[in-house]
């Protein structure tokens, strides 16, 4: 009973380390402001359920639903944005450190998705802002 006890609280302790390492590093990337903001705002009820993966330079970035933003902190450069469609809709953008670059998503009729590389306008923005 008592190997038991001790091998709990050891397992116990390991877990709680884990934690706080995570934490700790989620906090700092939390901390560093995305550069990169691939976007979708609401569109029609027909393609609002609809969404698709989105991946940069081949990694996974997250799905892009309606209503919804993925922030990200990248390298400044060239990366490619994809959506994960049945065309594989993609479009590349330069990220420039200190500024931010957005990429708009949209789903057509035909429920392909495009990827435009945008600035948002003043009122696009603030609604971006709350996505």
């Amino acid at each position: 009973m008592k190997h038991l006890i001790a091998a709990t609280a050891a397992l116990f302790a390991l877990m709680t380390n884990i934690g706080l390492a995570q934490a700790d590093t989620a906090s700092a990337t939390q901390s560093e402001e995305p550069n990169l903001i691939i976007y979708r705002l609401s569109e029609s009820a027909k393609t609002k359920g609809v969404y698709y993966r989105v991946s940069v330079d081949g990694e996974p970035a997250g799905k892009l639903k309606s209503a919804s933003a993925l922030r990200l902190t990248l390298a400044p450069g060239e990366h490619t944005i994809t959506a994960q469609d049945k065309k594989r809709s993609s479009v590349t953008v330069t990220v420039e450190a200190g500024k931010t670059t957005y990429v708009a998503g949209a789903i057509n009729r035909t429920r392909t998705m495009s990827l435009t590389h945008t600035q948002p306008e003043t009122n696009d923005q603030a609604a971006i802002a709350g996505l």
